[in-house]
């Protein structure tokens, strides 16, 4: 027993000694390493090489950075902390969350000190309700390099003499002011805009020139860099008008490379600016109306928006209304009625620039909803192709092939209906509706895998351009009948109406098929 003890110690004290060494002389260990070893890292660009280590110097095989060595100053996240700059962004009840936070986001991604600052040291309440504590206050006097003036409910402090002498006065010891969205207010309403071009949100911009003397106000950049003062459109603009100033001063490859760690589509060379949009020519058509939106696409040359409306006291009520809104509130000039269907008007207008216009309306009841109408504008700077959209409400151009219903069990409350849509026609539809008596409802379907699960969505449309054809099958798009009447099976008929968008109607019956008799 004894030597058994004395055994066991010994090995105990074999092993301590072993860990001591190990454990308590690690620079003797590292001496005999060769001092001129070096290591190499891409400079923080949050791409996804930040945190490679690389053996040799070089350019980063992601975003093409130069690699500097690993412990310099260039490798640590932000420029050196001497070259920090401080982002003062004023806050106020009511701000926009994006039109602080999406900038917040780049400059923080730049290494900057961003911090929010308000006249108190109150809590906040933003747009939507989101409870924030500013960070300091106009009396901590930070002398910020880069002022940020976001928007929302920008009247209070357009009118608060305290925010508007505190931003004079910082805005002239910075090196950069930048707004966004009508956050252009407050800098109008402090000065700082007079004798200079600016842009604001789309739907404020008109009203920009009147708040304050000499502006140059335009409707086609997503900012304008006048110098010191930048203005940037709205909301997601303010994104851009940052990694501008992030480009101005830090280079653009590292605004590029903020942007794709946001996984932003920066495209300051693209040319979108939502106020240039021509459907600028059409947002006041429908005021008074509840509506619903179903469809708004165009461009700078071109617009097509289609609505339902509700709570009308008749088709022709709101017809004449939206007619004499277009005249009045748009100074539009009504053309000669479409003879073939007197709820459609055929409208020209010229704008600011000396374009001519052509803009047509048309409205018709919503099938299977008395309560609800459909109104479609279209606008264009081509005038024959709504002419010809406008006389192209032809049914024979509207060929429905290969209709069918596949039969269900007796129990079964709902079915899928498939066809073929051809238009062929010169001008663009759509369907909107579908009614049958042998259903409650019907709604338009698409079938879609999302993460290899198939998954059904419900649609307000389904476009039809013109000389093409819609082809609604089996895993695809569809229509959906809910709340079947009755058991449908082979042999039987339903008939069905459908509804598009140049005020064309089709019905036409259905025959119910069993799936395997489908294709005979």
């Amino acid at each position: 027993m004894k030597n058994h003890k004395f055994v066991m110690a010994a090995l105990l004290l074999a092993a301590f000694a072993a860990f001591g060494f190990a454990y308590c002389e690690p620079s003797a260990i590292y001496a005999i390493q060769p001092d001129n070893k070096k290591a190499y890292v891409c400079p923080p660009c949050s791409c996804d090489k930040d945190n490679e280590v690389f053996d040799k110097p070089g350019s980063c095989p992601t975003c093409g950075m130069a690699l500097v060595e690993k412990g310099s100053a260039a490798s640590r996240p932000g420029p050196p902390d001497v070259d920090r700059k401080k982002v003062a962004i004023l806050i106020f009840d009511g701000v926009q969350i994006i039109d602080y936070t999406g900038p917040w986001e780049v400059f923080g991604q730049a290494g900057f000190e961003v911090f929010t600052i308000a006249q108190k040291p109150d809590p906040i309440t933003t747009a939507f309700g989101m409870k924030v504590m500013p960070n300091r206050v106009f009396a901590d006097n930070p002398k910020p390099d880069i002022l940020l003036i976001p928007g929302g409910n920008v009247l209070a402090a357009q009118k608060d003499p305290q925010t508007l002498q505190w931003l004079r006065e910082s805005a002239e010891k910075a090196e950069v002011v930048l707004s966004v969205c009508n956050g252009a207010y407050i800098l109008a309403k402090a000065g700082l805009l007079n004798g200079l071009t600016a842009t604001t949100t789309a739907p404020l911009i008109d009203g920009l020139a009147a708040a304050a003397p000499n502006i140059k106000v335009v409707h086609d950049k997503r900012y304008v860099d006048n110098g010191k003062v930048i203005t940037s459109a709205g909301l997601s603009a303010g994104i851009d008008g940052s990694l501008h100033v992030i480009s101005r001063l830090l280079g653009k490859g590292r605004a590029q490379a903020i942007a794709l760690g946001m996984e932003y589509d920066w495209q300051p060379d693209a040319g979108f600016a939502r106020a240039a949009l021509a459907d600028k020519r059409l947002r006041f058509a429908l005021n008074g109306f509840a509506r619903i939106p179903l469809n708004n696409a165009g461009g700078t040359e071109r617009w097509e928006s289609l609505y339902l409306i509700k709570g009308v006291s008749s088709m022709a009520d709101a017809f004449e209304h939206i007619n004499q809104t277009l005249a009045t509130e748009g100074k539009w000039t009504r053309l000669t009625a479409v003879p073939a269907n007197d709820m459609t008007s055929i409208w020209k207008f010229t704008d600011e620039d000396g374009r001519q216009w052509n803009g047509l309306l048309n409205i018709q009841p919503a099938i299977g909803d008395k309560d609800r109408l459909l109104v479609s504008l279209k606008i264009d700077l081509n005038g024959e192709r709504l002419r010809a959209t406008a006389n192209a409400a032809d049914p024979n151009k509207i060929v429905i092939k290969d209709a069918w219903i596949p039969e269900g069990p007796p129990s079964q409350k709902v079915a899928a209906a498939f066809l073929v849509i051809e238009n062929q026609d010169a001008a663009d539809i759509s369907l909107l509706s579908v009614k049958t008596d042998a259903a409650r409802a019907v709604e338009l379907h698409k079938i879609e895998t999302v993460d290899e699960v198939m998954k059904m969505r419900r649609l307000d449309l389904i476009s039809v351009p013109a000389g093409s054809r819609a082809e609604l099958q089996p895993a695809g798009l569809h229509l959906m009948l809910v709340g079947l009447s009755k058991p449908l099976r082979q042999g039987d008929e339903v008939s069905v109406t459908l509804q598009f968008s140049n005020s064309v109607q089709k019905t036409f019956r259905v025959p119910v098929k069993r799936r395997d008799t489908a294709a005979n």
